[in-house]
């Protein structure tokens, strides 16, 4: 078992099993979350805990616990927060109370006796190109080549704050994208990318160019730190993505057709975009950054639909051609005076 396990246990012991209260197990749990766990997650089963409407559940002795008070409790997360806040609560209560039973502090996990809430899948909002090419002409020119590369290459926020001018490969328009800022707040600081691995984009002219456009103006400013994207003046501290979050918000405000459009749903837009145009998805996966393709596809199925539309008309249409020269040859045999 590790150390930080190990004491977690030894802390959750010495507390006793009949007087530890929810709240208490929770200091235990994170604790122990914190050897297995992203920073990001940790933050936020931490934030969902202590909830308001989660103060009566944190009072209650472990073996209190009953799926009622779980299903009253997530209803009123659920009503203050939304469907999805809900969710995460039940799940949240439900790793927590796994824990406990695993450690011998619950006979039975209570959420296993309960079905999750469902929360409908939501759909992303694709602005049409005319509507991005608007925002990146309203943003001001630090944020507008952002945008500009951020449509072009598909990267998440995280990736986005992550790249500095020693990522790019000028010679052959390319960035290798490296790593990702952790979006935990307070945190700010580097760490792998989403799926642990490097991913090397080619860039079109045009973000080329207003990339290099965006340079000269942090050389003019004396921000030469390396980061592409700072949130100070001396340019040592990268962008940190929930910045990215907010400015996006303000500009959103400005252009009335993308309301509802989150910055995450920029990505949507790429892929979309490309999979409508004909690109085949395994290089629009490897450009996501998405290690399986079907994820892709399954991600992205109106457009992905489209093209298999677009397939059958091509088929019928061969079909239609060989059938039509058939006809021809048959006619034409029909015309030829026989011997």
């Amino acid at each position: 078992m590790r150390r930080s396990m190990l004491e977690a246990h030894e802390r959750a012991t010495n507390m006793g099993r009949v007087e530890m209260t929810v709240g208490d197990f929770k200091s235990v749990w994170l604790d122990d979350c914190a050897g297995r766990l992203t920073p990001k997650t940790i933050h936020f089963y931490g934030w969902v805990c202590d909830l308001p409407m989660m103060k009566p559940m944190r009072a209650l002795n472990l073996n209190d616990v009953t799926p009622r008070q779980i299903a009253k409790t997530v209803a009123q997360v659920t009503e203050q927060h939304g469907r999805r806040t809900g969710l995460a609560a039940f799940r949240t209560l439900s790793a927590m109370f796994g824990l406990a039973e695993r450690w011998g502090y619950l006979d039975t996990n209570p959420c296993r006796r309960m079905q999750a809430p469902t929360v409908p899948k939501r759909e992303p909002t694709v602005p049409p190109p005319a509507v991005m090419e608007r925002a990146i002409r309203t943003a001001t020119p630090e944020f507008g080549a952002l945008l500009r590369f951020a449509i072009s290459s598909g990267c998440r926020r995280g990736e986005i704050a992550g790249v500095r001018w020693s990522d790019f490969n000028d010679e052959l328009g390319i960035v290798t994208v490296r790593r990702s800022i952790d979006s935990t707040p307070g945190n700010g600081l580097a760490k792998e990318t989403k799926t642990s691995r490097a991913k090397v984009i080619s860039l079109d002219p045009a973000t080329l160019e207003a990339l290099e456009a965006h340079k000269a103006r942090q050389t003019d400013q004396g921000r030469n730190n390396g980061w592409v994207w700072s949130r100070d003046h001396d340019g040592d501290t990268p962008l940190r993505p929930d910045l990215i979050t907010s400015r996006w918000t303000s500009l959103r405000k400005r252009i009335p057709e993308l309301e509802g459009v989150r910055f995450h749903d920029i990505r949507h837009a790429t892929a979309t975009w490309l999979i409508a145009a004909g690109m085949d998805p395994r290089t629009v996966a490897d450009r996501l950054g998405h290690e399986n393709v079907q994820l892709t596809l399954s991600t992205y199925t109106a457009p992905v639909a489209a093209s298999d539309r677009r397939a059958a008309t091509i088929i019928s249409d061969l079909l239609a051609a060989a059938n039509g020269a058939a006809a021809l040859a048959d006619l034409s045999d029909g015309e030829r005076p026989r011997p």
